[in-house]
């Protein structure tokens, strides 16, 4: 009898192990997976992410006569198939004509100066467009401590990276202080990529970094330069919705390009293709100035 009991102590002790085990196991597969997806998923949709690339800051190559300029731009206009895109002019400047466009989804255009300004460094392209949606230039210019965002393709991998607005510089001793300057560290390749506030909007064109601070043009500047390129792709002459179906330009095919053997020349250029059909055109669009005249509203000195 007392052998028997025994038996069914341990039976039952088993038993109550097992039932704790099965219990601790259930908690663990309802929590763990649950905090996974939810890591998983801010990552996914966090704008900002350090590593997952914006749909809409684009790669830039440029061929150049001994080599190739890389660097970053942000698709801030779409109409139709057609897009405008903004980056550093010093980064396109050097280009006689083959510019391309690379998007995060793998999709590629030739591009066109429409516009450039030295004095700022920005330039404006001319591309096709995959069907995402672009960034809007914010009408209200960061302020110091204010939470910032860069991002680019430095070394030809994405990157973002966050800090602060510190202080507005100015370019030259005669030019007004309408550069953002913001505690992050840009890398090279990064150059004409945007500078992000909190709502995910344009606050300005990176194209300078120094100790451990990166300025560009602010967002007022950027308007004021591109306000008349988009004026111009929205007129009637350039609507292509206006058109007929058959004759709205579509998306140009690529084709390898010849490799161009420079030591100036980044590793990822190998890889990289040339489109086999001309970049969109405005009207009467003319090559960029080494300067323009157009002035920005002011902003609130630093």
């Amino acid at each position: 009898m007392t052998i028997v009991a025994c038996l069914l102590c341990l039976a039952g002790c088993t038993q109550l192990a097992t039932s704790a085990r099965s219990a601790a196991q259930t908690v663990q597969k309802q929590v763990i997976p649950d905090s996974l997806a939810a890591s998983a998923k801010k990552l996914v949709d966090d704008p900002f992410s350090p590593h997952k690339p914006h749909p809409a800051v684009v790669r830039i190559m440029a061929v150049e006569a001994n080599g190739v300029s890389f660097g970053s731009g942000t698709l801030i206009h779409r109409q139709n198939k057609m897009g405008l895109v903004v980056t550093n002019w010093h980064v396109v400047r050097d280009s006689p004509s083959e510019i391309i466009v690379t998007f995060p989804n793998g999709f590629r255009s030739s591009a066109k100066i429409t516009k450039g300004d030295a004095e700022w460094d920005l330039a404006a392209l001319l591309v096709w467009t995959p069907d995402i949606q672009p960034v809007q230039i914010t009408n209200t210019p960061p302020r110091p401590g204010d939470a910032l965002t860069i991002a680019g393709y430095g070394s030809g991998v994405y990157r973002a990276v966050s800090g602060t607005c510190a202080q507005y510089v100015a370019p030259s001793l005669d030019k007004p202080h309408e550069m953002v300057e913001l505690n992050a560290v840009a890398r090279q390749g990064d150059s004409g990529g945007p500078i992000l506030n909190e709502s995910g909007e344009l606050a300005g064109v990176l194209f300078g970094a120094s100790w451990r601070t990166t300025s560009g043009s602010y967002s007022g500047r950027v308007k004021t330069f591109l306000d008349p390129v988009i004026e111009k792709m929205q007129s009637p002459a350039t609507n292509t919705a206006q058109r007929k179906p058959d004759s709205i330009p579509t998306a140009p095919p690529v084709a390898p390009a010849p490799r161009v053997r420079s030591e100036s020349i980044e590793s990822e250029a190998s890889s990289a293709v040339a489109s086999s059909a001309p970049p969109p055109r405005l009207p009467d669009s003319s090559e960029p100035s080494e300067s323009s005249t157009d002035t920005a509203n002011s902003i609130p000195s630093a």
